[in-house]
C-alpha cells in the first residue's frame, strides 16, 4: 500500500482505504482475513475477488461480469484482479513483481504451495510435518492460516468470524470491552459433557465464570444484559494493577437493584501477572471476623475503580462506597462482629429500624452480604 493507504476497524472488521484522486476504496475482508471485495465510499463493488485454499486466485468479478483465473489443470496466477491493492491472501501484501506474498519473515508461493525459504523455527517439533521448513500451516489452509511466516495460528479463523457475527448479531461492538466478552466466552468439556472451564478474556484479562450462578440456560446471555461501563471500568482497573485474572461471582441476577440494572460484578479474587492474588473473602469464627486488614492489592484495585467515571458502588469486606454511604465507610462486621449469628444480626437490624436508623440498619445488612466477595458498580 502506498502512503496515502491507511487500516482501520469498524465492529470488528477490518478495513483499509485507499484516497485516490479524492475517492475512498474500503476493502472487505473474509473468514481468512483474505481481501474479498473492493468498494468505493457509496458501498459500490469495484471488485471482488475469491481464491483458492493454498491462496491463488480462483476468480476476479468487475462490471465486465466474473473472470475466472484458475481453470482447471491450468496454472493459476496470483497476479489477477485490482493490483492497485497489495493485500489479497489472508490479507498479507502481493509483490506484484514477483508474484509472491510476504508473510513478515518470509516469502509464500500459493502456485507451489510452499515457502521460497526455510523457517528459522520449528513449527511443532513433535510433528513431522513441522520438521518441514518449508511447508504452509501443516498442509490445511482451510483451517489455519500464517500470519508472522513462522508458525500457523491456532485458532480457526472462520470459527473467529462466526463469534464476531454473532456477537454483532445481539446488538454488541465486538471491540468493547463487553462485546470482547461475549465474543470470547468459551467453554471446555471432558468426554462426557461436562463442563470443566468456563471463561472469557478482555483485553487480555481472563474472567473465570465457574461460579454455580452462572446457570446453563443463562451463562452467555448474563453478558448481553450488563452495561458496558461495568466491564469497561472493571478492565481499567484491573489493567492499572497488573491484574490479569479475575475470578467472577455474579453477574445480573435480576431484581431492581444494580445488578438487575446490569449494572454490576462481584469478585471473588483478582491475580496479577507475578502470581500475587487478592481475595475478596472472610469467615466468622463465632467470635471475630478473619482478615482484619484489607489486602494491598484489593485496595489499590478498588480504589482504582471507585475513581474512574461512572463508578457509583464499591462495597468489599473492609469498605463500603456509594449507595447511600460515605466513601470509604468501614464494613460493620469490625465494629459488630455478632452480625455473624443470624439471629444477632436479625436483632440488630430491628433494633436500628425501630431508632428510626435506617442507614445503619442497611450497613449491617449490606456489610453481612458482602463478606466473601466485592461489588463493583458502574453506569
Amino acid at each position: 500500500m502506498d502512503s496515502a493507504s491507511y487500516v482501520t476497524h469498524l465492529l470488528g472488521y477490518r478495513f483499509t482505504g485507499k484516497e485516490k484522486d479524492a475517492k475512498t476504496k474500503l476493502i472487505y475482508f473474509g473468514a481468512r482475513y483474505d481481501v474479498n471485495v473492493v468498494t468505493n465510499d457509496a458501498g459500490d463493488v469495484i471488485s471482488a475477488i475469491d481464491y483458492l485454499p493454498y491462496g491463488e486466485t480462483w476468480y476476479v468479478a468487475n462490471k465486465t461480469g466474473i473472470v475466472p483465473v484458475c481453470d482447471p489443470g491450468a496454472a493459476c496466477t496470483t497476479q489477477s484482479g485490482d493490483t492497485g491493492f497489495s493485500p489479497k491472501y489472508n490479507s498479507q501484501e502481493l509483490d506484484k513483481e514477483s508474484g509472491l506474498y510476504f508473510f513478515n519473515a518470509r516469502h509464500y508461493d500459493p502456485e507451489i504451495m510452499r515457502f521460497e525459504t526455510a523457517d528459522s523455527v520449528v513449527d511443532g517439533e513433535h510433528s513431522v510435518v513441522g520438521w518441514n521448513r518449508y511447508t504452509y500451516v501443516h498442509g490445511n489452509p482451510v483451517m489455519y492460516k500464517d500470519p508472522s511466516g513462522h508458525e500457523r495460528e491456532a485458532e480457526n479463523a472462520i470459527n473467529k468470524v462466526s463469534k464476531l457475527a454473532e456477537t454483532i448479531s445481539v446488538g454488541l461492538d465486538p471491540e468493547s470491552a463487553r462485546g470482547q466478552a461475549y465474543k470470547n466466552f468459551t467453554e471446555t468439556k471432558d468426554k462426557d459433557g461436562k463442563i470443566t472451564d468456563r471463561f472469557t478474556v478482555v483485553d487480555g484479562i481472563r474472567f473465570n465464570l465457574n461460579h454455580g450462578k452462572f446457570e446453563d440456560t443463562t451463562r452467555k446471555n448474563l453478558i448481553v444484559t450488563q452495561s458496558d461501563k461495568i466491564w469497561e471500568n472493571i478492565v481499567i482497573a484491573a489493567k492499572k494493577n497488573d491484574i490479569t485474572e479475575i475470578d467472577v461471582n455474579t453477574l445480573n441476577y435480576g431484581g431492581t437493584g444494580s445488578h438487575g440494572k446490569g449494572h454490576a460484578m462481584d469478585i471473588q479474587k483478582i491475580t496479577t501477572k507475578d502470581g500475587k492474588s487478592a481475595n475478596f473473602s472472610r469467615t466468622y469464627d463465632g467470635e471475630k471476623w478473619s482478615g482484619a486488614n484489607e489486602p494491598e492489592l484489593a485496595k489499590k484495585f478498588s480504589d482504582t475503580f471507585q475513581n474512574l467515571s461512572g463508578s457509583y458502588h464499591t462495597w468489599t469486606p473492609w469498605r463500603m462506597s456509594g449507595g447511600g454511604f460515605q466513601k470509604n465507610t468501614k464494613n460493620a462486621i469490625d465494629e459488630y462482629p455478632e452480625i455473624g449469628n443470624k439471629s444477632d444480626r436479625k436483632e440488630l437490624i430491628k433494633t436500628f429500624k425501630e431508632a428510626d436508623m435506617t442507614s445503619d440498619a442497611n450497613l449491617i445488612r449490606l456489610s453481612y452480604d458482602h463478606r466473601h466477595h466485592g461489588h463493583f458498580a458502574a453506569e
